[in-house]
């Protein structure tokens, strides 16, 4: 047994990057995914999303692979009230 999240159909999460100006994800393309192990344990692309808004994170640099990661990141912390809407 594990935690997922489910992601909502028909909407987009987006941000404005610095360098390739507004980005979008429509969440019909994210499809649901796992924030804990059966273990208990959580996986690292959802505690890095959380550790980043305690922190205060504001900038983020990523190549061109972390993009996708990046639109799951951007949906969990939008759903916790964290992230971009």
């Amino acid at each position: 047994m594990c935690a997922a999240l489910c992601v909502g159909q028909g909407e987009e999460v987006k941000i404005n990057d610095l360098i390739r100006g507004d980005v979008a994800w429509s969440t019909d393309t994210l499809g649901d995914f796992v924030v804990l192990r059966s273990n208990g344990m959580p996986v690292y692309n959802f505690c890095v999303a959380i550790d980043d808004a305690l922190m205060g994170i504001t900038h983020v640099l990523r190549w061109g692979q972390g993009w996708e990661a990046f639109g799951r990141g951007g949906g969990e912390m939008r759903d916790g009230g964290a992230g971009p809407s």
